[in-house]
């Protein structure tokens, strides 16, 4: 994916999946690379071993959108699609602010990590508690040491759930949940610390089939070819699950506005 305004020393991305199907029916693609490694949260120095360091993620990503804006890649008449792609999602998240003022005709959104209702509720009991923490005091001294205000009210209240996105406006939603969705030491955005696999399974349900669009698979098999987890399933274009479907047409038809937009199986 190449920027139209950047080129990043000539180096390339490949397209796949429903990236090339963009591409080939029109679409333009822009590329935001994951430098910051701040959840896209931070604009503050932080000092560490007697040197400074800069975490600005979310002044990169309204820096960019200001670019955007500037030089007319977005106006009053664009489809804009966000996708978040694992690590992604925060940049979408824990931005809606900045993100739900943009100019565009139609606002869209596509999460491949979520907290249904039971996850955000444990990470946030875990959080508070005095030891075991889900992230240390000096993890969010550098993920949040300098958050954004609506981003204040919790250590959830600017992630990818359905309690911080009811507060913006946008057009439609993707979503993929899964049971198996990360490693048990991936601490914020797995199930698999959880206990209670039916009331998360209840809940993946319903999370897909309130938002427009979205891939649920529900069973402990890990169907991602050499990974032991689901995660960020709907680039595979290869029929997987049961029953059997390619989850990269299900998020292109929720793309294009043609079939099948929601996948909840094992």
């Amino acid at each position: 994916m190449t920027s139209p305004l950047i080129t990043f020393e000539k180096k390339e991305k490949n397209l796949g999946s429903y990236f090339h199907r963009a591409l080939e029916a029109g679409w333009g693609l822009i590329f935001v690379p994951y430098c910051s490694s701040d959840l896209y949260a931070g604009d503050h120095e932080l000092q560490l071993s007697n040197k400074v360091y800069q975490v600005r993620g979310r002044r990169i990503v309204n820096a960019l959108f200001e670019r955007l804006k500037n030089s007319g890649v977005i106006n009053d008449s664009t489809d804009l699609l966000l996708v978040g792609g694992s690590a992604g999602d925060m940049a979408i998240s824990a931005n809606m602010n900045i993100i739900e003022k943009l100019p565009k005709e139609r606002l869209r959104l596509l999460f491949t990590l979520w907290q249904v209702p039971a996850e955000r509720e444990y990470v946030e009991k875990k959080q508070r508690a005095q030891f075991n923490k889900l992230m240390s005091s000096e993890g969010l001294k550098f993920v949040r040491g300098n958050p954004a205000e609506h981003c204040k009210e919790s250590y959830t209240s600017c992630g990818p759930n359905w309690k911080n996105l009811s507060r913006y406006s946008y057009d439609d939603i993707f979503i993929e949940v899964h049971w198996r969705e990360l490693p048990s030491s991936w601490a914020f955005f797995t199930p698999r610390h959880m206990k209670d696999k039916k009331l998360f399974q209840e809940q993946m349900r319903e999370t897909i089939n309130r938002a427009g669009g979205g891939l649920a698979f529900l069973s402990d098999k890990p169907w991602k070819p050499k990974k032991d987890f689901n995660h960020d399933m709907g680039k595979l274009e290869i029929s997987v699950g049961n029953p059997a479907v390619i989850p990269s047409d299900i998020v292109w038809n929720w793309i294009s506005g043609k079939g099948e937009t929601r996948y909840i199986g094992d």
